[in-house]
């Protein structure tokens, strides 16, 4: 597998199950803001409106698996940081 090639379907189920499940418990928050905050963190995308400068949550969808796999570790060494625990026992 090239690292240029899309991120892999077990890549995606890692951030969408155990890492995200993770966060939201641990802030109380649900599952679609976690994904806007780690993306906002790691993944800023700038956008002009009007002529004012934002800065809003990147998508996942097009990282490559390399891409993916850093964004991946910086939520797990967040995770550590925080003392967040993510199940390991997921289906890869």
């Amino acid at each position: 597998m090239s690292a240029n090639e899309r991120r892999t379907a077990a890549q995606n189920r890692l951030f969408h199950g155990p890492i995200l499940d993770a966060f939201a418990r641990h802030y109380r928050i649900p599952t679609t803001d976690a994904k806007a905050i780690l993306c906002l963190w790691f993944l800023p995308r700038r956008v002009t409106v009007d002529g004012v400068t934002h800065t809003v949550p990147g998508s996942t969808a097009a990282l490559t698996v390399a891409e993916m796999t850093t964004f991946l570790d910086c939520c797990l060494g967040l995770a550590v940081s925080r003392g967040i625990s993510i199940a390991t026992d997921y289906a890869a």
